[in-house]
Parts: C-alpha cells; structure tokens; sequence
C-alpha cells in the first residue's frame, strides 16, 4: 500500500530548472517502489506525453499537472499554483489554463488572474510551499491577505480541491518557516500535505542544477550565492519521506488521497483526423474516387487496366485504413498552390510511390513509368498514418499554411514546437562559462569534441586519447566534464520546427497545450512525436530554396524571351542536360554541385534520367562504394553480375548493384513469395540488425523460397544479400523525386544559361563570397557580367541579352529601403551627377554611405566626374538643402563644378571595388602581369582545379591570411589567393612560411608554385615556393648565355654512407635553406644506390659561397652542378 506519492515534480522540460530527464525520473520512481507519480512542470506542459507513455510503460500512475504563476489584483502581488487533472476533463482544463497563461507571455512569463480558475471543477490545486502567494503572506505576518487569497482561492476551485503544501529542504529558516506555514494552516483548518520539491533524480546533481539555474540568469556560479540550494531537491523514497515527515504522517497520506482521485486516460494510438467539407454532403470516399478518375483521365492519354487495377487497390487500402479525408485535405490545398502559381515539388520521401497522389496532383512522379512501391508508402500489413511531406516555394509556404489556417480555422491549425538542446560543445562551453572556468582551458576541452552530428561527451572521451589526458591531469577540466556530462541534452529553450504544422478536428486547446507564435499562428507545448502519438494529423509544409529559385529562372526567361516554359513538360531526353551533367558543369544544381559529385559525374557520364537517380541515391557513405561499380558497368568495362538469374528483371536498371528499398521489397516478393506489404516489414526488420530478428526472418524467408522451387543455398546466399544491403538501401520514390528537381535545373541551366546564372546571384545576394564564385563560372562559360549601373540596375541581377547586369542589392551597404528610393525616383529620368542625385532622393531612406558604396563600386560610372571626384562631390552635395524644385528641372551640367582631384590609381580603384561588391568586376590586379606570367607556364586557378597536375604554378592577390601555430609551436599559415578566374586556399606549412613571411601580406600578388595532396579524403593545395609577382622578369629578359646568373638548374650531391646521420644531414639542410633560390637538388646515396630530389622549397642559388661550403663539409668530388640554358 502507498504512503506517500510525489506530487511537485519538475522535470527537464521546466526549462534550465530541472536536470530530471523523463525517463531517468519515472525509472527512479518505479525502482524505489511508486505506483503513482505527478509531473508539475513550470509554465508549460512540454513533457506530458512523453511522461504518461513512460509511465505506463513502467507500471506507474501518471497524474498530469502543472505550475502556473497566478496574479492577485487586489494586492498586485503573484505566486504559483499547482493544477492536477482529476479527470479527462480536468485534463481539457489544464491544457486551457495553461494557453492562457502562454498567450500572455509575450513580454511576461506566463500568468494567470485568479478570475481564469473560477470556473474549473475538476482540477486539484495545491498551493506550493516556497512560491506561493498564501505562504508568503503568511511569513510576511499578512493574516488578512492570507485569508483574503485563501478564501478567493476555495471559492474557485472548492475546498475539497485546495491543499497547502509543507516542505523541509533543509535551507536557511525552512524549519522555522515550516512551523509558521504549518501553525496557521491547522488553525485555520486548511487542507494541507507534505511534499519534496523535486527538481533533479539524485542528491549529486545539485551542483549541476545551479550551473543550469547559472546558465539561465546569464551568471556565474559560486557557492555563496547559491546557499539555498540543497541536494533535498532530490526524489526521494518513500521511507526518507517518512522519517522527514514522521510528525505529520497525515500530510504524507493525504499526497495518496489525492493520487486515488486523479485520473486521467490520453488518447494514445487513436487517429483524430479533421473532417473535410465534402461537396453536396457526399461521402469522403466516392468523393476521393470521383477526384482520382478525373485526375487519371488527365494525366494518361489512355487509363489503362494498369492504372485502373493500381488506383482501386491503392483507394481500397486508403479507405480501409479511413485515410480517405487525408487524401482530400492534401489535395485541396496542394490545389490551391497550383491554382496560385506557387511552385511545388515533384514529391519526397515514399508519397511519390502512390498512384492516388500522382493523379490528384499531389505529386507530379508516376509511380507505374518509375516502378515504385505504395507499400513503401502505406502498408496494408503495417497501420500508421501517411505521411506526406510537400514542398513549396520558400517565398511562398506561409501562404499554403494561412490558406489551410483559414479553411479549418486558426483555433485548429498550428505550428509545432522543437526544443534547442545543450549538445556536447555547448554543454563544454556553458558549464565552464557558469563557472567561470579560463575560457582558454574552455575552449582547449570543446575543441577536443566532434563537430560532427548526435556526439556525445562520453563518445568524444572513447575517442580522444588527448580529451581522456586532460581531463585525468587537470582537475579544473574534469569539473567541467563532469558538470557539462550531467546536463548534456537537457533542452535549453524552445523553437519553431521548420515545417510542422498540425491541423486538428477540435479546437486545439481541448487537445494540446499552446502557446504564442508568430503571426497570429500558435505553436504546439507538445512536439512532433508527441503529436503523431495522440492521432493528430501532422504535416511538413517545406520551404524549399530551389524551388523559389526555379521560379527566378521561370520568369527571367519570360521576361527576356516571353516564353512561358513549362517546367513540368520539359524533355527528360534533352541532349544538352546530359552534356553538362557529364562536365561536371553542376554549381547550382541540387543536390549535385559538391566537387565530390561533380567528379562522380564526370567519370559517370550520365546518359538517362536513370542515372541521376541512381547517382543521387549511391552517393552517401556506405553505398558509394558501389560507384565505381556501378560506372564501370554502365560503360561496359565489366559485366553485370545478379545474386540469382531470376532477379535480373528487378537489378538490370542499376546493373546488377543493389541501390534501393524497393528492390529489396521486390527481392522478397520474387524469391520467397512475401506480399509487398510484407517485404516492407522485413527491409524493416533486418535493417535493425538484431539477431534474433535476423534469424526469424531468415526462416521464413528461406521457408517461401524452398516453396517457390528455390535452393536452401539460394535462398540463403540472396537472404545474406539482402541483410547486406538493407542499411544502404535508399528510398528510390525520394530519389526519383528529387532528381527530378535535379534535372530540371540542369535542364535549365543548360538551355537557358544567362537567366540560370541570373536567378542564381540573386539567390545568395546578401553572400559576397558565392556572387564572386558564382560569377567566375559565369565569364568561364562565356557569359558577360555587366556593372552595376545607378540607372540600369535592378535590386537584383538581371539580363541583358546573353550578358548579366549586376544588382545593385548586392552592393554592400545599401539597404533595401534605399534600393527601393533610388529605383523609384529613376522613373522621373535618369541621373546625370552626384549633385542632381543627392537633390532628388530622400536622404531619410537613402543614407551617405550606400551612395559611397555605389559609387566604389562603379554604378556611378555613367555620371559626370571619375569616382574619386564624385565621392569629394558627394561630401559637398549630400548634406546641402533641397532645391525647390527637388531636382526634377534640368540643370547646366556646364555649372556643376566637380572638384578637382586626381583619380584613383588601378590598383586602389580596385580594391576599393572589391571591398563593396565582394569581387573585382571592371578589372583584375593581375591583369598588368599577365604578359609577364605567360612565359612561366602559370595555370589559372580554374584550369589548375580541371588538371590532375600533381605540381603547378599559379599567381593571385592575397586576399586572406591566417597564421596559426603547429602542436610544436611553429607558425604555418592557410592564404586565400584570388586570380583572374577564380579563388583557391593555400596551406603553408612552417619550413615554406618561415622563408616566405615577407611575402604573406594582405594585397600582394604572388607567383606560386603548388603541390596538390590527399588529406582525410580531401584536397589541398600545398604552397612549395612563392615570388612576388613584381620581381618577375619578362621570359625575354632571362639571361642567355652560360656566364649570366641563374643558369644553373640541378645541384648534385652524393652522399658516402659516414655522411648518412640525422645530425650530419641537418647540417646540410641547414645550408641549403641559408642559400634559397630556383636550383633543384638532387641527393645520391652511395650505399643504397638511391636517388631523391629534395622538394622545392630546399632550391637553392649555388653561388660560389655555397659551393665552397658544401665541398668543405661532403668533400670536392661529391658535389656537382648540372647547367642548362633557359629558364
């Protein structure tokens, strides 16, 4: 029999005020032997659901609470209440209490008025010892207020309903504040209990809970101002609560009285779909048939019985699984996108494999021409709600989402909320910052855990022989480990999930929680998870960038060409698409534009939209180890080899490898027999890799096999295929989705270029960076890259013909309210000089400093004066006062005196250009050089990036350095060196920087001598040798004859086996780097008889000085110079 029962408990999700996860705490409840526990988190229900599940699970009551702050008007003063459902509908009560508190926290925390309570029936509430009001008046000796707020509070919710609480935590004047607390409540014949404020599981998290309470005020943790704090907060056992309580046992047992009578039942596992309003008050189902007969009718020149036996099999399980609604509110708002001209995607993930949703428009993938699966999609043998995800057009998603908010009402729909977390780093960076651990040895710890996705600090710690030393040596870094490992996970704060949206049949709040969203949308306390468990209808309303894109390139071609293309009936066998996909040419394409998938594509060369696909599909790790396979097939270098002949109709397409699911489902259904509802559980099954699954599966599928004729060792040798693969099957409905997306834009790009690269700078405009790179592939590929222009521009890029007019948005420092200024008033004419500009815009929308940046930037060009004088005329004009006639009349050009200044040199004109648009666009710095730089086999970097040169020469500015130190302390540096075609980062490395320091400054033009190296799988350019660009000379001004300088090209030098020593061999080394210059040296060992050329970096000047120090140190006969003429 119970004694007691844990009614004020806070977990995780009171958030940064508990360290409790949901699981260790119910865990840790069952362990010590409760059959009931509440959870009572702080102005939100965030873990309710999460915390009945789990529950249930262990066997344990759940009571579902939560604590809310509550106002008292009359003496403006506010404490906390604590609400327990009684009942399904003190459930519904608490959900409605808790929004209204939510949707008043937009500069507040979250709070009620006594008033909001007065009509609830069946909710316990229970006052808490250390937040609320009526103990604070009681301390406070405010015996009216206390009865004042006591009767306001019984009145409400009823007397039976309201208890005070008692705690002991042991801090400074708890026990004194007890016996006041607990003096007046039995004199005034107040219910009360005695309870454990629970905010972390064991006694040892104390600590971690001030660093979170730290983390949350923004402060640093020190014991004195942390003195109330006491490791009490812990959950404690029924028997620790006895003895602390032993001379109130009363107050324990009425905690279970109270339990008994809460009890509430969740909705777990039942589907809850909103109705759609079917026209005519017809049913869901003809209506949903009538749809798809029409859509086949559309979208097939001949309905077929292929398509007719398909759609009556797919409505048939649709309708069985009563997901015929479902299938109507998709496609009625997926009918309003179309009918908006808001772009959508061609589908993702499974949904692409249903007939159903190709010809009611949902999809645009015909799962008959690309042999998809439904079952893949919605298993008959498998019950679980669909799940369409669809993608819009990043500009416009919000208007699907308003559009369903206004159909279904806006106290139905909503976004869903996600929770940001202390990950590992942060954990690292929060915990020592909280206590005020050096921020060096803070940031030595987090930069010792992974980057990467889902680590944890203990995975980082198996995998750091350098982590597990500093934390065994220094005990300050194995505090913050410690602290940072015990709140690692915890949610930190709440968020919006990027496209959940939940529609609803019932008002929400008699479903879920709420609280404040943006524009007049609530967002969901519960998340997705929790959502999908209680049956609501959940959907990912994408906004994907590439389709805004598209619809950039759509109506640039429209603009330019009046073409209205089409996007969904362009050719899949067009000839041009293929032949950049082969070159690689992909920047800009989704899904295809890394430089690893650009290789894979030129080695590839695809040739069908299949290969698209299958690339897209195999290029992820595990399966990419089947491209090279795959290519090699393809281009009949070998031959395609099945695990049985008889699946060779299933793996043809992709040659014999195995890429996706769906052909492991057809696997399955071939060889043994299995319905395609059933291979779907078993690619399900095996992908988890438990053995005794493995085993279960194995039988039967070897069982159905033998009974198809088939050999046990058949059967076996597919079903250890199968196993094999199961991990690395993809989707392939998604992969056909999203190629098709891939496709198009390289149809695009292809066959409209100049609108593609357009679309394609105005898509980054706020990314300098990317608009350079992006406009290097644009002069590569022969597009003209026009500058911005004060009266041609646009805000964003635009074309001219085949040339492109840079965007005056993407000049830095001119903001959008400008932009709109400048662009309207050019409707009165263009401008003519700075002094006619300045009198004509609004200086209050148009500040200085974006007409400094445009003039930089050369969009002024077109005026009266050269930039240098129209920057000195706009320090004049700018701030003079408007004439009357606002610059509208023409003025005497003749009278507009510009100053008199010199222009600005290349050089600094450039540079100036560079600083505002992110690039040099009239010009290059290395342009005066090239001349010169054509006689030393230099290499763009562009070319340079196409060759497979091991070593090379390139020359460009510097325009980034960052010097760090190596583990043993010397300085090595990474420089980004920008030519005419294109930028590359270089690493230099300590013996290389040491010899050219001079050089690495910001703004030189350098001649570089290159090594291209593999490290961890990628690509770096490795400096060897560098000259400034200046102290070059003409090929034609090289010495000529054998008496001139420089003519010596290789230094030998033989080494006897007495000369091999690490010590002796410095020494060498050190005279070669004494005397740097262009000579290779080659060193002979004598006793291995081998030969090695020394790296460039160690080219020496064999000047008579060097000569004679060498023969001095390895004697006369050992050294030799080899003399040839030229350079």
């Amino acid at each position: 029999m119970m004694s007691f029962v844990h009614l004020h408990v806070h977990s995780c999700y009171s958030l940064l005020q508990s360290t409790a996860t949901i699981p260790s705490l119910v865990k840790k409840a069952a362990d010590q032997g409760y059959k009931a526990l509440a959870l009572t988190d702080i102005d939100a229900m965030y873990g309710i659901v999460d915390f009945y599940r789990t529950c249930l699970k262990y066997k344990i009551k759940p009571i579902l609470g939560v604590e809310l702050l509550v106002k008292d008007p009359h003496s403006e003063k506010e404490g906390a209440l604590v609400f327990l459902a009684k009942s399904n509908e003190g459930y519904r009560e608490l959900l409605k209490l808790t929004s209204l508190a939510q949707s008043r926290a937009e500069r507040n925390r979250p709070h009620l008025f006594i008033h909001d309570i007065s009509e609830v029936d069946d909710l316990i509430v229970i006052s808490p010892f250390d937040e609320g009001l009526l103990q604070k008046f009681i301390i406070e000796k405010r015996d009216a207020d206390a009865k004042r707020w006591l009767t306001l509070c019984q009145n409400s919710v009823g007397k039976d309903n309201y208890f005070v609480e008692i705690q002991d935590h042991k801090t400074p004047n708890s026990h004194e504040r007890l016996y006041t607390v607990l003096s007046w409540v039995k004199e005034e014949s107040v219910l009360f209990i005695a309870s454990n404020h629970v905010h972390f599981v064991e006694p040892n998290e104390e600590q971690a809970l001030e660093v979170l309470t730290a983390i949350r005020h923004g402060e640093q943790w020190d014991r004195e101002t942390y003195q109330n704090s006491s490791p009490e907060f812990a959950l404690k056992s029924p028997e620790e609560m006895r003895d602390k309580f032993h001379y109130i046992h009363e107050a324990l047992e009425q905690t279970v009285t109270i339990a008994n009578r809460c009890n509430v039942n969740l909705p777990i596992g039942e589907t809850v779909l909103p109705a759609y309003p079917v026209p005519n008050e017809g049913s869901a189902r003809d209506f949903l048939r009538q749809l798809c007969q029409n859509g086949a009718t559309e979208k097939y020149s001949v309905v077929d019985s292929d398509v007719d036996e398909r759609l009556d099999y797919e409505l048939s399980v649709i309708d069985s699984m009563q997901y015929n609604e479902y299938f109507l509110i998709v496609w009625d708002f997926m009918k309003y996108a179309r009918e908006q001209g808001i772009l959508t995607g061609p589908g993702r993930g499974s949904a692409a494999g249903s007939l159903v949703a190709y010809v009611l428009g949902i999809t645009d993938v015909d799962p008959l021409k690309y042999d998809l699966l439904f079952e893949r999609f919605l298993n008959p043998e498998r019950v679980s709600m669909p799940d369409i995800d669809i993608d819009f057009s990043d500009e416009r998603r919000d208007e699907v989402i308003e559009y369903v908010a206004h159909k279904y009402g806006k106290d139905k729909v909503a976004q869903i909320v996600t929770f940001g977390t202390l990950a590992a780093k942060a954990a690292i960076r929060d915990a020592g910052r909280a206590l005020s651990t050096d921020s060096k040895l803070v940031d030595q710890v987090a930069k010792l855990i992974p980057s990467r996705p889902n680590v944890t600090l203990i995975k980082a710690l198996e995998e750091s022989d350098q982590l597990h030393s500093l934390i065994n040596k220094n005990n300050e870094a194995a505090g913050i480990f410690s602290i940072a490992r015990q709140i690692e996970g915890l949610p930190r704060h709440t968020s919006v999930h990027a496209a959940g949206i939940v529609i609803s049949r019932d008002p929400l709040t008699d479903v879920v929680p709420l609280q404040l969203g943006a524009d007049d949308l609530a967002i969901t306390q519960y998340a997705m998870g929790d959502l999908e468990a209680l049956g609501l209808l959940k959907m990912d309303f994408l906004g994907l960038r590439n389709l805004s894109f598209i619809e950039k390139v759509l109506h640039n071609i429209r603009v330019r060409t009046g073409q209205r293309l089409d996007i969904q009936k362009i050719p899949f066998d067009d000839s041009a698409t293929y032949e950049l996909l082969s070159e690689g040419k992909t920047t800009g394409i989704f899904q295809l534009e890394s430089q690893g998938m650009k290789s894979v594509l030129q080695r590839l060369k695809p040739s069908m939209f299949e290969d698209i696909v299958a690339v897209n599909a195999l290029y992820r790790p595990g399966p990419m180890e089947q491209i090279p396979v795959y290519i090699r097939r393809k281009h009949g270098q070998e031959e395609p080899q099945y695990v049985h002949p008889d699946l060779k109709s299933i793996l043809e397409r992709t040659y014999g490898v195995i890429v996706y699911q769906e052909q492991i489902m057809q696997i399955a259904s071939k060889m043994a027999g299995f319905s395609l509802g059933e291979a779907d559980i078993l690619r399900r099954a095996v992908s988890k890799k438990e053995r005794s699954i493995l085993e279960e599966q194995r039988e039967r599928f070897i069982r159905g096999a033998k009974q198809k004729g088939y050999a046990e060792q058949e059967a076996n040798n597919v079903y250890d295929t199968i196993v094999r693969f199961a991990d690395y099957g993809f989707n392939r409905s998604h992969a056909v989705a999203y190629s098709m997306i891939s496709y198009q834009l390289a149809y695009l790009k292809a066959n409209f270029h100049t609108e593609f690269m357009t679309s394609l700078l105005s898509s980054v405009m706020y990314n300098q960076d990317k608009i350079a790179s992006y406009l290097y592939e644009a002069k590569q590929n022969g597009v003209g890259v026009l500058p911005p222009s004060i009266n041609r521009s646009e805000a964003d890029f635009t074309a001219e013909e085949t040339e492109i007019r840079y965007g005056l948005g993407a000049v830095k420092n001119v903001g959008h309210r400008a932009l709109e200024a400048i662009i309207a008033e050019r409707e009165n004419g263009p401008y003519t000089s700075i002094d006619q500009l300045c009198r004509r815009i609004d200086r209050k929308l148009v500040p200085k400093r974006a007409l400094e940046s445009l003039i930089l930037a050369g969009a002024c060009d077109e005026l009266q004066g050269h930039r240098a004088q129209q920057l000195a005329a706009l320090v004049t004009t700018y701030d003079q006062n408007d004439t009357e006639d606002g610059g509208l009349v023409p003025t005497d050009s003749a009278k507009e005196q510009l100053p008199e200044v010199p222009p600005f040199e290349n050089v600094e004109a450039l540079q100036y250009e560079r600083d505002v648009l992110g690039t040099y666009l009239s010009d290059h710095p290395i342009t005066p050089y090239l001349s010169t730089l054509d006689g030393y086999q230099r290499y763009t970097i562009h070319a340079a990036e196409k060759q497979n040169l091991v070593t090379f020469r390139i020359a460009g500015v510097v325009e980034e350095i960052r010097v760090i130190r190596t583990k043993k302390g010397a300085q090595m540096a990474f420089l980004t060196i920008e030519d005419e075609e294109g930028r590359a980062e270089l690493t230099v490395f300590p013996i290389v920087y040491e010899r050219m320091v001079h050089l690495c400054e910001k703004g030189k033009i350098l001649f570089l001598e290159v090594k291209r190296d593999q490290y961890g799988g990628e690509e770096k350019w490795n400096v060897q040798r560098a000259t400034n660009v200046s102290s070059l000379k003409p090929i034609s001004e090289q010495p000529q004859n054998e008496n001139e300088e420089n003519q010596e090209n290789q230094l030998f030098i033989r080494i006897s086996s007495h000369f091999e020593s690490k010590t002796f061999l410095h020494r060498l080394k050190e005279e070669l780097v004494n005397h740097p210059g262009n000579t290779e040296v080659i060193l002979y060992y004598e006793r291995t008889k081998q030969v090695r050329a020394l790296p460039s970096y160690l080219a020496v000047e064999p000047n008579a000085l060097l000569i004679s120090k060498l023969q001095s140190l390895l004697g006369e006969k050992n050294i030799y110079v080899k003399k040839e003429h030229g350079v």
